[in-house]
Order: C-alpha cells, then sequence, then structure tokens
C-alpha cells in the first residue's frame, strides 16, 4: 500500500483527485445547465436513489466508465464533453503529445496534415 502510494507521487498522480473533482463538477454544472435533476440522471443510468448525491459529496469512488455513463445520461457524446472539459489550446501540449504528434505526421495523408505553425496552408488541386 505504501510502494503504491510513493508510486503514485511520482507520477504526479496527486493531483489526479483535483482534476476528477473538477470533471465531476463539470458534469454537475452541464446536469443543471440542461435542467436535469440528480434523480432524472440516476433513473437513465440504472443506479439506486441518491447514488449522485454520494458521487458528488466524494463517498463513492469514481471511475471513468461512471463519468461516461453521466455525461451519456445527460445526452452528450463523449467528444463534446471532453470539448468542454479541455478546450482546444488551453494547455500547452506535454512533451509526450508533441513527439505522438510528430510521429504520426508521417502517417497522415497530405490533406490531412496540419500545417506546422507559420507554415502557409497548401491549396489542393484536382487534376
Amino acid at each position: 500500500m505504501i510502494a503504491r502510494r510513493n508510486e503514485s507521487r511520482l507520477l504526479g498522480m496527486e493531483r489526479d483527485e483535483k482534476e476528477v473533482k473538477r470533471l465531476l463538477e463539470m458534469v454537475r454544472t452541464l446536469m443543471r445547465l440542461l435542467g436535469y435533476r440528480n434523480r432524472d440522471v440516476e433513473r437513465k443510468m440504472g443506479v439506486s436513489p441518491s447514488y449522485l448525491t454520494r458521487v458528488f459529496r466524494g463517498d463513492v469512488e469514481i471511475r471513468l466508465d461512471l463519468v461516461l455513463l453521466m455525461v451519456k445520461a445527460i445526452g452528450l457524446e463523449y467528444a463534446e464533453f471532453f470539448a468542454l472539459a479541455y478546450p482546444e489550446g488551453s494547455t500547452p501540449p506535454s512533451p509526450a503529445a508533441k513527439e505522438i504528434e510528430f510521429l504520426l505526421e508521417g502517417l497522415r495523408p497530405a490533406r490531412l496534415r496540419s500545417p506546422s505553425p507559420g507554415e502557409p496552408r497548401r491549396r489542393e488541386t484536382h487534376a
């Protein structure tokens, strides 16, 4: 147990709890904006009454599948939720993301490649 905690700290996972809470608060806010009550979403999710109250209070350990189920229950697609949660350009890309982008660049068809910053966009010509 102690080794696992130390491993989590090394990976920066102590911040994960804060991020999970932020995502949960976003789901709750979206629920309210769309006019959903906890009970409405609980019915759609097929969970017991007061389950979401316990989730939002922190009494239930959150898993990704639960967040995704909540997102679907309020009528959003996963991509829509994550685009709202992480708007493009809201954080600079990590070194890993930069490396993946570099590795994938050569695999994309020319018409789908993103121009590098400062690179002019090429017009497609059809013969």
